[in-house]
């Protein structure tokens, strides 16, 4: 099963949690919470914590479909906020996991490999999950990053790893992030 290899981190307090859980259990309470969600982020600095939340939730199968696709939205949403949140963004299991969404995607939907990381949910459900983590990492070659920089050399070792494996990305001119951003 496709669950949390590593520990648990801080989430955050109970508060952080309620919050971050509320945003990512569906993308209408995302737009709700949206505003709320950015002030703390900006406020409280709790950028880690909340990209430990997602990536516990993207982790594990088990999470409902809806929580998974809106996790990798908010993590899209707080780049866009503040691009320096990148450096938190490498040392969390998130990118990673993105990657190997693409990757598992462009194997097929049916292989034992994929199955770990979609669960046995609907093509759409799939799609719509992929299609997100294809706009996360829009967002980060959006960003620019310091040349030589640790980021920089992770997020360029991931780009490789998805040249490499011939994932193709969505049309450039066609890149909208979320609908929240459109509105």
């Amino acid at each position: 099963m496709g669950v949390c290899k590593k520990k648990q981190q801080s989430a955050g307090s109970d508060e952080d949690k309620l919050l971050f859980k509320t945003c990512t259990e569906s993308t209408e309470y995302l737009h709700l919470y949206f505003k709320e969600l950015k002030n703390h982020l900006i406020k409280f600095k709790k950028i880690e914590e909340l990209y430990n939340f997602c990536y516990l939730i993207l982790a594990d199968i088990k999470s409902p479909i809806n929580s998974r696709i809106t996790s990798l939205k908010a993590v899209s949403l707080s780049l866009i906020i503040e691009p320096k949140n990148i450096q938190h963004l490498i040392n969390s299991e998130i990118v990673e996991y993105a990657y190997k969404l693409l990757k598992r995607n462009k194997e097929g939907i049916n292989t034992k490999k994929s199955l770990s990381y979609f669960g046995k949910r609907s093509y759409e459900d799939i799609y719509t999950l992929v299609l997100e983590a294809n706009y996360l990492f829009k967002t980060i070659q959006i960003i620019k990053i310091i040349k030589n920089s640790k980021e920089y050399k992770f997020i360029d070792n991931i780009f490789k790893k998805i040249r490499d494996n011939k994932i193709d990305f969505l049309d450039h001119d066609n890149f909208c992030n979320t609908e929240l951003l459109n509105g």
